[in-house]
């Protein structure tokens, strides 16, 4: 923790803890989430046995989880 407050940290860990199930932190996540390489995978709804796969292009397919 000290290292953070050396690098000029404005919020503690268990502030930003306090964010991972609140819409802010899954705002937060799913915004670096997008910015990361292809493909992306997105659950599908009322299916869990199934994810989606996006590509660059924006073809997507269902595929099942194993």
């Amino acid at each position: 923790m000290m290292l953070l407050q050396m690098a000029g940290a404005e919020r503690s860990p268990a502030q930003i803890m306090s964010e991972v199930d609140a819409a802010r932190g899954r705002k937060r996540v799913e915004a670096y989430l997008s910015i990361r390489p292809y493909p992306h995978y997105n659950p599908v709804p009322g299916r869990p046995d199934l994810f989606r796969r996006i590509e660059a292009d924006g073809s997507q397919e269902r595929k099942y989880v194993v």
